[in-house]
């Protein structure tokens, strides 16, 4: 068996619940050991149990507990209360085990949407970050940009345009300080399909 099949199985929620034959423990401990990252999904097993059986306990009327003493009153006689016991228990503990099992596999199901839709919203937000801080650092750039262009230190060069041309202004700025330079180009020509700036 592998650790996929044993998942899917739902021998795990049988193993927390004790709803197993002996051999079938033995089997699913010997597996346990040989991979011990079932440790975890066992406890977080019990863990969606505990919760969900917090969450939908059920109390029941103070009736039914006069009736149930009734009922067991006039049923029971000595001599067959213990066979009686074993039996109702046995079966009560069989009931029991499969509402956990189904509470675990809704909690364990839901659990895990709930992960995977977490997964999602963070992705989401990450990109909205990293868009964020790349909008801003392009922003902070066109202000160093623009404080370097109006610095008194720049100098400012207006260039003749070429004669087919002449409507584009073409000017260059030039900051000694920083020792770089900005080229401002105003009413070019509308480009081509095929053409580029």
């Amino acid at each position: 068996m592998d650790l996929k099949t044993l998942r899917e199985s739902g021998l795990l929620e049988l193993y927390v619940i004790g709803d197993l034959s002996s051999e079938e423990i033995n089997t699913l401990e010997a597996f346990i050991k040989e991979n011990p990252t079932l440790k975890s999904e066992i406890f977080d097993i019990e863990k969606a149990l505990n919760l969900y059986a917090k969450a939908h306990a059920v109390n029941p009327s103070p009736l039914t507990k006069t009736k149930l003493f009734d009922q067991i009153r006039k049923n029971s006689s000595p001599s067959n209360q213990t066979n009686q016991n074993k039996q109702g228990s046995s079966l009560l503990w069989k009931i029991l085990a499969l509402a956990m099992a189904i509470g675990l596999a809704a909690a364990f199901f839901w659990a895990s949407k709930s992960a995977k839709d977490l997964d999602i919203k963070n992705q989401e937000y990450q990109v909205l970050v990293d868009s964020c801080e790349t909008i801003q650092s392009r922003q902070e750039a066109l202000i160093l940009q623009y404080e370097s262009m109006l610095s008194p230190n720049t100098v400012i060069f207006p260039l003749t345009p070429t004669e087919k041309y002449p409507e584009t202004n073409i000017t260059l700025f030039a900051d000694n300080d920083n020792q770089s330079n900005f080229l401002k180009l105003d009413n070019l020509p509308p480009l081509q399909t095929n053409q580029s700036y």
